[in-house]
């Protein structure tokens, strides 16, 4: 309810504060809304979204599936952790839009070049939350698994990756954050179609009721996949 109420407040708040200031460049709420039903009625909305997820399913496919990987090697790798971890915590502040000159060098305005930026967002919160949960596992446990004989890599497999399960997600849910943030802005390397790349494009049209409602899908739809990945969590 208290949600709700927020979102009435912010809604009341939209509506009567452009209306007052009354200038095209910030659009009603009402307009705002009325084009994303255009949108969403035209098709273009959905091929948008479509896209954008696809881009972000394959750079959370790299990020989380390469962090995961090294951080599992920093573990079970003393010498390597102490050689890799300060490039991880150098890289992790680096925003994306800084890796654009470089991306564009190496993949051009490509698909390729939107999903890498994604990639490089997200990979160093699952290196470091992914690697403080897997050494978080209680003592006693691997104690008692290590008096049956168990290695470290069974540790790692039967005991710390199971436990760790709920801080990975946690993992995910940030890198989503992150990698849905840096989308926006690396779809404007030479995305045919993407919610980024809708938004500008109205923006250069003058359609700024189009890009408010290209702003709630982004919004939106970010959210709800931060959502779907905590619900994966609960049920696991």
């Amino acid at each position: 309810m208290q949600r709700l109420t927020g979102l009435l407040v912010v809604a009341i708040w939209w509506e009567v504060g452009a209306r007052l200031v009354g200038s095209p460049v910030l659009p009603t709420l009402t307009a705002t809304l009325g084009a994303l039903g255009a949108e969403v009625a035209s098709g273009r909305m959905l091929s948008a979204l479509i896209a954008s997820l696809w881009h972000l399913l394959l750079g959370l496919a790299l990020a989380i599936g390469g962090g995961t990987l090294l951080a599992m090697l920093l573990h079970l790798l003393p010498w390597l952790r102490v050689a890799v971890m300060p490039v991880v915590e150098a890289i992790r502040p680096v925003p994306a839009l800084a890796l654009f000159p470089l991306v564009v060098v190496l993949f051009g305005l490509t698909s390729t070049a939107q999903v890498a930026v994604i990639a490089w967002t997200a990979w160093p919160v699952v290196v470091l939350t992914t690697l403080h949960a897997l050494e978080a596992t209680e003592r006693e446990l691997l104690d008692a698994a290590a008096l049956d004989g168990a290695g470290r890599m069974v540790l790692l497999l039967t005991i710390r990756l199971p436990l760790a399960f709920p801080l990975l997600v946690t993992a995910w849910r940030i890198a989503v954050s992150s990698g849905w943030i840096s989308l926006v802005a690396a779809e404007l390397l030479g995305a045919p179609t993407g919610l980024g790349v809708s938004a500008v494009e109205a923006g250069q049209r003058f359609q700024f009721a189009t890009v408010g409602a290209y702003i709630i899908a982004i919004g939106v739809s970010g959210w709800a996949v931060a959502w779907g990945v905590g619900r994966v969590g609960e049920r696991g």
